[in-house]
C-alpha cells in the first residue's frame, strides 16, 4: 500500500529566517540564477563550473588565491584588467554556454552587474579576460561524462538492488569526472555489509523497527523530520545555505574570500552528487523494503513492510541525502562559521526523481505535478546538528540501512578535506 506520505521527491529552497536582513553580492547573485536555471532541479554541474572560472577569473586580475585551473592556450593578459568585471563576465559567458536558451536572461544580469562598475579601459580588458576564462572552463568539461546518462539495471539476485514497490520505477546516473578528484574511482569505497553478517541483521532491524510505515518506535519528532527531508533537495538546500550566509555577512568577507567559498562549497556540493552515485552505481544494494520482505539472510520475513516514505529509485549505498549534508555542513562550518541557531523553511519546486535530471526512464510515464508543500520551519543549533538529523531522517523514513549513513559521512569527509585545501592563498 502506498504511503500516506509517498512522493518523489521534492527540491526545495532553504532559506534563513535572517536572510530578510542579507544583502545579495555579485556571487550570489549569480549563483541565483544559476540555481534557476536548473527548473528546481539542482543544477550542481552549471553551478560548479561557474562558480570555478568566477574564481579563477577574479584571481587571473588579482592573485589572491592559486587558481582552480592553469590559464588556457590564449588567454588574455591580465595586466591592467578590472577584477570585478573578469568575474562578472566569467560567469555570464560560462551560464550562456551552459543554458543558451536563456541568454537574453545572462546578459540582462551581466549588463546590470557591469553597470555599477567604472567604465573604460580596465573594464573592458576584465570583461575579456573573464569571457576567456569562462568559456576555457566549459571547454574543460565538454567530454566529463555528463552527457551520458544511464538506468540502473535491477537484478532479482538476493541483496542486489532492484526497482523497489509500489512502482516499481528506476532512475539513473551518469558517467560525470568529479571536480576536486581525478576520477570516479579516488575515494576507495568500502563495501556494504555482507547479507547476514552481524551489522547486517542489526541494520535491517533498527530501519525495520523505526522506519516502516506504521512505526510504535518512530517519535512524532522522528516523522516530522522524516518528512520535512525527504521532500526536498539537499543539493540546493546547502548551496543556499551558503550563499545566504555570505549574503547575511557579506561584510565579512572581501570578494576573493566569497568566490573561493562559492567555489569550494559548489564543486564539493557536485562530487557528493557525482561520488555517492558512482558507489550506488557500483554496489548495486537493495534497498530495505526488499530485504525485509524477502525474509532472507536471517532477517524476519514481513511480506507486509513497507517504508515510511517511498523508497527513491535508486540503489540504497551509500545515501544521497545524508552525503550532501555532511559535505554541505562541513565546508559551512569551517569556512563560514555560523554560530548562531538557524531556522529553515522548505519552498516547493517542481518534482524530480532524482539528479542529473536528464535521467528520466521512459516506463516512468509522464513527471508528476508539482505539489505544494508547507512544512513547518524547522530550528537547528547549528550545521552539524541539521547535517545529522538530514542523515538520520532516512533511517526513519525507512529508505535506509544505518550503515548506509556511515558510509556517506566518511565519504563526506574525504570530499570536504579536499576542497578545504585546495586553491590556497597565494604568498604574498
Amino acid at each position: 500500500m502506498r504511503s500516506a506520505v509517498a512522493a518523489l521527491f521534492l527540491p526545495a529552497v532553504l532559506l534563513l529566517a535572517s536572510a530578510a536582513h542579507a544583502v545579495p553580492t555579485s556571487v550570489t547573485v549569480w549563483t541565483d540564477q544559476a540555481d534557476r536555471f536548473g527548473n528546481g532541479n539542482a543544477n550542481w554541474r552549471s553551478l560548479a563550473i561557474m562558480h570555478r572560472a568566477m574564481h579563477d577569473a577574479l584571481n587571473a586580475a588579482d592573485p589572491v588565491y592559486a587558481r582552480w585551473d592553469a590559464p588556457a592556450r590564449g588567454e588574455p593578459a591580465s595586466e591592467g584588467a578590472l577584477p570585478e568585471a573578469a568575474m562578472e563576465a566569467a560567469a555570464a559567458t560560462a551560464l550562456v554556454q551552459l543554458h543558451p536558451d536563456r541568454r537574453a536572461e545572462i546578459m540582462a544580469i551581466l549588463a546590470d552587474e557591469m553597470a555599477r562598475l567604472p567604465a573604460g579601459a580596465a573594464r573592458d580588458k576584465g570583461q575579456a579576460l573573464g569571457e576567456a576564462i569562462g568559456a576555457a572552463a566549459v571547454a574543460r568539461r565538454s567530454t566529463d561524462g555528463f552527457q551520458q546518462p544511464r538506468l540502473f539495471v535491477g537484478s532479482d539476485v538476493p541483496g542486489v538492488w532492484r526497482p523497489t514497490p509500489p512502482d516499481h520505477r528506476t532512475s539513473g546516473t551518469t558517467s560525470t569526472r568529479p571536480f576536486l578528484f581525478a576520477t570516479r574511482e579516488d575515494i576507495p569505497g568500502q563495501p556494504p555489509p555482507a547479507p547476514g553478517s552481524v551489522q547486517y541483521l542489526s541494520d535491517a532491524e533498527v530501519t525495520r523497527r523505526i522506519g516502516g510505515t506504521v512505526s510504535i518506535a518512530r517519535t512524532p519528532q522522528q516523522a516530522d523530520a522524516a518528512i520535512f527531508w525527504a521532500y526536498q533537495s539537499t543539493q540546493r538546500g546547502y548551496i543556499h545555505w551558503a550563499a545566504t550566509l555570505i549574503d547575511r555577512d557579506h561584510e565579512r568577507y572581501t570578494l576573493a574570500q566569497q568566490a573561493r567559498i562559492m567555489a569550494q562549497v559548489s564543486g564539493a556540493m557536485a562530487d557528493s552528487a557525482i561520488l555517492i552515485w558512482a558507489a550506488k552505481e557500483h554496489w548495486l544494494f537493495w534497498r530495505p523494503v526488499d530485504a525485509i520482505r524477502s525474509g532472507l539472510f536471517g532477517v524476519p520475513q514481513d511480506t507486509g513492510w513497507s517504508s515510511f516514505i517511498e523508497t527513491p529509485p535508486h540503489p540504497e549505498y551509500p545515501s544521497g541525502h545524508a552525503s550532501d549534508c555532511y559535505v554541505g555542513a562541513g565546508l559551512l562550518a569551517a569556512l563560514l562559521a555560523p554560530g548562531d541557531a538557524l531556522t529553515y523553511t522548505a519552498q516547493s519546486a517542481p518534482v524530480t526523481v532524482d539528479r542529473p535530471a536528464e535521467v528520466w526512464s521512459s516506463d516512468m510515464g509522464a513527471a508528476p505535478a508539482p505539489v505544494e508543500l508547507r512544512p513547518t520551519p524547522r530550528d537547528f543549533p547549528s550545521v552539524t546538528a541539521a547535517a545529522q538529523e538530514c542523515a538520520d531522517s532516512r533511517i526513519w523514513a525507512g529508505a535506509h540501512f544505518p550503515s548506509a549513513n556511515e558510509e556517506s559521512r566518511r565519504i563526506a569527509g574525504i570530499i570536504v578535506a579536499r576542497a578545504l585545501t585546495r586553491v590556497p592563498p597565494i604568498a604574498r
